[in-house]
């Protein structure tokens, strides 16, 4: 990860970090809080109601900023947002699904949702008690953009295979940081990975 420095709202300071790889695996992680506290209010117990309120603030959104823990790339972050982290049909911005990475998010709530659906509050408790002391996560964080692009590239072989639109765009920041424009390596990422977006799923239709 890389520190985008602090953020400050409402008199409260958050410390923002840019992942550069895992974001699927806390996306994932998220989904899965945002459903356990949605079970638990479904059992109507105080204590139950008070354990997902506190979830909730503490690991999806501040309730006093309205600030989410997570923010996704593009598009992707205002589905996750408006769509999958909300409860009840009236809470949900109405949208139809556009791109294999909001389909995959969608798929995720349903699975989610379908496995705590009916859980009893002391096995929702063990649940949360294994998210949040028994994960590990490993933080290392880098200075550049170009360092971020390096490990990714060197640490992404346990996850999807990187596509040609990812190489290209490392190897541009690589050469914006060799030409010594740093502006220029930043500009790169967003222009890029808008592409990815839109190239998304393009080889599965072929294969096809």
């Amino acid at each position: 990860m890389r520190s985008l420095g602090q953020k400050i709202i409402l008199g409260k300071s958050f410390q923002r970090f840019e992942i550069i790889d895992g974001q699927q695996r806390l996306a994932s992680l998220t989904i899965l809080l945002h459903c356990v506290c949605e079970a638990l209010k479904a059992l109507n117990l105080e204590d139950a109601l008070k354990t997902a309120v506190n979830m909730d603030n503490d690991y999806i959104r501040d309730s006093s900023t309205g600030v989410h823990k997570i923010r996704l790339n593009g598009v992707d972050d205002s589905f996750l947002k408006d769509v999958v982290l909300k409860t009840t049909g009236t809470e949900m911005v109405g949208r139809e699904v556009t791109t294999p990475s909001e389909k995959r998010l969608k798929k995720a709530k349903a699975f989610f949702s379908d496995k705590t659906k009916g859980m009893r509050f002391a096995d929702l408790n063990g649940l949360i008690e294994r998210m949040l002391n028994r994960l590990l996560f490993i933080r290392y964080e880098v200075g550049t953009e170009v360092e971020a692009g390096l490990v990714f590239e060197a640490m992404n072989d346990r996850g999807r295979p990187l596509t040609q639109v990812d190489k290209i765009k490392n190897y541009l920041i690589y050469l914006a940081y060799r030409k010594d424009d740093p502006d220029l390596a930043v500009s790169i990422k967003p222009i890029m990975g808008g592409n990815i977006q839109k190239c998304d799923g393009v080889g599965e239709v072929r294969r096809r």
